[in-house]
């Protein structure tokens, strides 16, 4: 049969590719195991239909490559049609939208910017670019046309039909360029979008900067977001903070030794990206401190105002993903935990982000740390994720694409016990 289980000999024996049982509070998480669904390509960049049905790419030196599951990302096969990017969302009316990620600036319109957009409506098996162009409004005031714009998150469709989505832009602190994020929001699927709201610029980030400053990192501010609805008007938003590519790279790598044990989380200096000179290019390098927390603001009023920027106690990285399960349990996956850029993970919330599960790493490859994230049952996610040495990513035919089943169960309660005589 087509869903059979693959004979026990043909299994990966590598113990960190087996399915496993890990325990957190009164939880139990069953990972894996890992499957590789797309080799010479990185960077996964998933959509999801409410059928199950999974739109996929990746991309690689010879460009993208697209692959299509129907049936929750258990099987796949490839498809022509090049769909998904950052922000893809299946509307409830069931098309596809698609908004472009680097919006420009009209000529002689203060803070207006179009972008392409395109629509489907066969779940991506053919795509209709818009005849006008998706336009953007940002107040003039305060975002210069010569700065850099991007949707760089992803789209959410709000109980009210609107959708909204998180942008990263430009913007100059003291003579320096920065990143902010802020939100947008379109009433007609897609085709104009309008600023709601700053979600973290430099009057938040200050602080954080400065003490990642003093490790060592260079500071982005806030960039990579990802946004999650959870419920009655409260929204949750989480970004990266930092570079890894440190101005001090000897405080971001381990000692370096004439001799490695795993290539899987071990480069020599040459591996390492160009703008770090200063390492001997014949020596290993594993993996090093942390990498840079993530931060995360709150909305109770679909997204016109946010909390402060928190630092997250564990999580830490670049572009964190989200997803919420329909039995109420957010998920949170991340990558990039150390540099080498190694590792991606995911962590739990029963709280609405409150307070987070320790971390469970079901990628254990160096990679690009970028992740896909999608909830497709009670206490049921799929995650994505690429093994890519070394970190200039370079090596293209090392590269693959992964695929890992998550699944939460909560332990059964302790039997009491009776005292007594036999």
């Amino acid at each position: 049969a087509a869903d059979a289980a693959p004979p026990r000999d043909l299994q990966p024996v590598h113990a960190s590719w087996q399915p496993r049982e890990e325990k957190r509070g009164d939880l139990i998480i069953r990972v894996g195991p890992i499957r590789t669904i797309m080799r010479a390509a990185r960077s996964p960049l998933p959509v999801r239909f409410d059928d199950g049905t999974i739109l996929l790419s990746g991309g690689s030196k010879l460009g993208s490559q697209m692959i299509r599951s129907e049936d929750n990302g258990f099987s796949w096969r490839p498809q022509q049609t090049q769909v998904a990017h950052l922000n893809t969302l299946e509307l409830d009316d069931g098309r596809l939208l698609v908004i472009d990620f680097a919006p420009k600036p009209v000529a002689g319109r203060a803070g207006e910017y179009t972008t392409k957009r395109w629509t489907s409506k066969d779940q991506g098996r053919t795509l209709d670019e818009s005849r006008s162009p998706a336009s953007l409004k940002l107040p003039a005031d305060r975002f210069d046309p010569s700065r850099v714009y991007w949707f760089h998150g992803n789209l959410v469709q709000l109980a009210d039909k609107s959708v909204v989505t998180v942008m990263q832009g430009e913007y100059l602190v003291d003579a320096r360029q920065q990143w902010r994020t802020f939100l947008v929001r379109s009433t007609d699927a897609g085709e104009t979008w309008n600023y709601v709201s700053m979600i973290a610029d430099e009057r938040g980030i200050a602080p954080i900067r400065a003490r990642l400053e003093r490790t060592g990192f260079v500071a982005y501010g806030s960039v990579e977001p990802t946004l999650a609805d959870l419920g009655d008007g409260r929204l949750i938003c989480i970004t990266r903070t930092a570079n890894d590519e440190s101005k001090i790279p000897e405080t971001q790598y381990s000692s370096p030794s004439e001799t490695y044990h795993d290539l899987n989380n071990t480069i020599t200096g040459d591996g390492i990206h160009k703008s770090m000179t200063t390492l001997p290019a014949d020596k290993y390098y594993t993996l090093g401190p942390p990498n840079a927390p993530l931060i995360v603001m709150r909305s109770n009023d679909n997204g016109k105002t946010w909390s402060a920027p928190a630092v997250m106690a564990q999580a830490r990285g670049c572009f964190p993903r989200t997803a919420v399960s329909s039995d109420g349990i957010l998920a949170l996956t991340y990558g990039g935990l150390g540099t080498p850029r190694w590792g991606n993970c995911i962590a739990f919330s029963l709280d609405d982000g409150r307070t987070w599960t320790d971390e469970i790493i079901f990628g254990p490859f160096l990679t690009t740390g970028y992740t896909g994230l999608f909830a497709i049952g009670p206490g049921k996610f799929i995650a994505f994720f690429d093994c890519t040495p070394p970190q200039p990513w370079t090596n293209d035919a090392a590269w693959w694409i992964g695929a890992v089943d998550i699944e939460l169960k909560r332990a059964p309660p302790a039997r009491a016990t009776r005292r007594g005589t036999s």
